[in-house]
């Protein structure tokens, strides 16, 4: 749900609050949420520490989070059905 539907319509809110306020600044006026959203979830990799295997993509993280969590939830199923014999 997370992925398929809250991560989508934030993307879009955040895409039409770019073009917002790109109108806005031609305007006069400076306002920068979602630019700054934008920015800011892009990952700065750190080429000293491991997080650098992380992906840069908001979206990919996204899914590797959900995956490590459904491959966790396996292992647990796992040992508990071979302790259970």
């Amino acid at each position: 749900m997370d992925s398929g539907w809250y991560h989508r319509l934030l993307q879009g809110a955040v895409k039409e609050g770019v073009l917002l306020e790109n109108q806005l600044y031609n305007c006069g006026v400076f306002v920068s949420l979602a630019y700054e959203i934008s920015q800011i979830s892009h990952f700065v990799n750190d080429e000293r520490l491991i997080v650098h295997l992380i992906p840069k993509k908001a979206s990919r993280r996204l899914h590797l989070f959900y995956g490590a969590i459904a491959i966790l939830i396996l292992l647990v199923g796992f040992l508990f059905a071979s302790l259970g014999h």
